[in-house]
């Protein structure tokens, strides 16, 4: 059995782990979550991420396989098309090697917005998919990939009041520290610190609760 917090010992194994979880009566009953909101989040080593794609086809395949309904959200994807449709994207884009890159930063994090569009943006997409009351489970990808412009943890806290319902996983290449006492983290990369945030639940921990010896 695997200790609470740490990694598993490979993302095959990580994957694995997320296809238990998931197919599991518990997780889609959302039992043991204390009338928590039923977000959670995947980690992995960031050394894994050359080969996460592999993984990602696999579980999907494996799903599917098992006629499991999952709204599988690509973030990164998401926000792209959002810029794209902004009509200052182009110009943006023209001024990106005169401006300093804060500056560049904060207007695309402006056009991104995460409350305002890409969290009602991952909203629509779940409800294309069938909407809450319809699929198994949200599976959001790729919001690393927008670092610094959208962080977890604040990406999760907005999609809170329009996602509650069902249960949700982020995958997250990095550390979820959790204290009972104090605020959790997420740490992206293992490096960087997304702030405090203390909603969800560990995936990979709670695997440990569907043991016959957790009980």
């Amino acid at each position: 059995m695997s200790k609470r917090g740490a990694y598993l010992d490979s993302l095959r194994e990580t994957f694995d782990c997320a296809f238990r979880v998931l197919t599991s009566e518990r997780f889609k009953k959302m039992e043991g979550l204390g009338n928590e909101v039923p977000f959670f989040v995947l980690r992995y080593k960031p050394e894994w991420e050359p080969t996460v794609d592999e993984e990602f086809s696999r579980l999907r395949r494996r799903l599917r396989e098992e006629r499991y309904h999952l709204a599988d959200v690509d973030v990164f994807g998401l926000a792209v098309n959002i810029w794209k449709r902004s009509p200052f994207f182009d110009q943006m884009l023209a001024m990106e090697k005169t401006l300093p890159p804060e500056t560049f930063r904060d207007a695309l994090s402006k056009v991104i917005d995460v409350e305002g569009l890409l969290a009602p943006a991952i909203k629509k997409a779940v409800d294309e998919a069938g909407g809450e009351d319809s699929v198994d489970a949200v599976l959001l990808s790729g919001v690393h990939h927008l670092f610094p412009l959208v962080r977890t943890h604040l990406l999760l806290n907005c999609l809170q009041p329009l996602l509650g319902r069902v249960p949700l996983v982020v995958t997250f290449p990095g550390s979820y520290h959790q204290s009972p006492s104090t605020h959790s983290a997420l740490v992206l990369f293992d490096q960087i610190s997304q702030d405090n945030y203390y909603r969800a639940f560990d995936l990979v921990d709670f695997s440990l609760t569907l043991e016959p010896s957790a009980n």
